[in-house]
């Protein structure tokens, strides 16, 4: 039902250029790390009741459990 999507370098890459470019830190670095698989992999939809979280994020929408 679901895709595995492998770690690969591009991740690690993106990932870096991601969190050095908006200035993440601390706990929000793991968004970021969602984020740039998506970007690795072409993903362009969340689903997630976080929508703040990844609304800083050009290129991802952002759909919320509660309003589908």
């Amino acid at each position: 039902m679901f895709r595995l999507l492998p770690y690969t370098p591009y991740v690690l890459e993106a990932w870096q250029r991601i969190v050095i470019g908006q200035g993440i830190t601390g706990r929000q670095t793991h968004d970021a790390h969602l984020v740039a698989i998506m970007q690795a992999y072409a993903v362009t939809n969340v689903l997630t009741f976080d929508v703040s979280h990844f609304s800083r994020f050009p290129g991802i929408s952002v759909l919320d459990p509660a309003h589908i």
